[in-house]
């Protein structure tokens, strides 16, 4: 059998470091030393990609399928203090709300309720 050659190109290899579903497990975020990506799952598609300059996160937590991301700083250069959990809305690509505890964010757990009416409630984890 004769085959023809190929090249195989490299391409340098993205460092996850962290990656975080919505409770539905629709929608999945993986956060990067550059920023932040949004996936589907199934078929698996990146629905969105952020490159943050300024710093570093921790963690990026969907709410659902929304557009409303819980950013945490974290890493080497922290872009947001360690006790603060930011609103993204990535429909304007930019800060909402910050939310500041008294102590430093470990995690954080978040789940939208809809027809119930019942606020959103963040707690501290």
């Amino acid at each position: 059998m004769n085959l023809a050659r190929h090249s195989i190109t490299s391409t340098d290899p993205v460092h996850i470091l962290d990656a975080r579903f919505d409770p539905d497990c629709q929608i999945f975020t993986a956060t990067t030393p550059a920023g932040f990506a949004v996936y589907r799952t199934w078929p698996l598609e990146l629905i969105r990609k952020r490159e943050l300059t300024g710093g570093t996160l921790a963690a990026v937590v969907p709410l659902d399928t929304s557009n409303i991301l819980f950013l945490l700083g974290g890493g080497r250069s922290p872009r947001y203090s360690p006790n603060k959990v930011i609103v993204w809305d990535d429909s304007v690509g930019k800060e909402v709300a910050a939310l500041e505890f008294k102590v430093d964010v470990k995690g954080l757990a978040c789940r939208h309720s809809i027809g119930n009416g019942k606020p959103l409630i963040i707690r501290e984890v």
